[in-house]
C-alpha cells in the first residue's frame, strides 16, 4: 500500500542527520587548512635542515682539507710531491666552491617549488573551501525543506484542512 506523507520521527531524524552533515563538512574544510599549513611548513622545516646538515659537512671537510694544506706548507717539504698536493688541494678548493655554488643551486630551486606547491595549496584550499561552503549551505537548506515539509504534513495530517 502506498503511503501518502511521511513519518514524522524519520523526518526529523533525516533533517539532524542534514545538520549533522553540514557541520562534517566544516570539520573537514578546517583538517584539510590544517593539513595544507602543515604539509608546507614540514616541507620547509625539512629542506633547511638538508641544507644544513650538508653545508656543516661542507664546512667540516673544508676545514679539514684546510689542516691538511696548512701542515703540508709548514713541513719541511720540498719538490714535485709537495707542489702537485698543492697543487690538488687548490683543484680541492676549486671543486669544493663548485660543491658550494651547486647546493645553493640547488636548495634554491627547491625553495622556489616549495613556494609554487604552497601557492598551489593555497589555490586549492580556497577552491575546497567555496565547494564546502556550498556544500554547508545545500545541506542546511535541505534540512529546512525536510524541517518545513514535516511541519506541514503534522498540520495537515494531524490538525486537518482549515478551509
Amino acid at each position: 500500500m502506498t503511503m501518502l506523507g511521511a513519518q514524522l520521527d524519520d523526518l526529523d531524524g533525516l533533517a539532524q542527520r542534514l545538520r549533522i552533515t553540514a557541520g562534517d563538512i566544516g570539520t573537514a574544510q578546517g583538517d584539510a587548512r590544517t593539513t595544507t599549513t602543515t604539509v608546507v611548513g614540514s616541507v620547509r622545516e625539512s629542506a633547511g635542515a638538508a641544507r644544513m646538515t650538508i653545508e656543516t659537512a661542507m664546512q667540516t671537510l673544508l676545514a679539514s682539507v684546510a689542516g691538511s694544506a696548512r701542515t703540508a706548507e709548514a713541513a719541511n717539504w720540498t719538490g714535485q710531491n709537495q707542489a702537485a698536493f698543492l697543487g690538488h688541494h687548490a683543484d680541492f678548493s676549486a671543486a669544493m666552491d663548485r660543491a658550494g655554488a651547486a647546493t645553493n643551486d640547488a636548495f634554491g630551486r627547491f625553495a622556489d617549488a616549495i613556494e609554487q606547491m604552497s601557492a598551489a595549496l593555497e589555490e586549492y584550499e580556497v577552491s575546497l573551501a567555496a565547494s564546502l561552503t556550498d556544500a554547508t549551505a545545500s545541506a542546511e537548506s535541505m534540512a529546512g525543506a525536510v524541517d518545513a515539509q514535516r511541519a506541514n504534513l503534522d498540520l495537515v495530517m494531524n490538525t486537518g484542512l482549515a478551509g
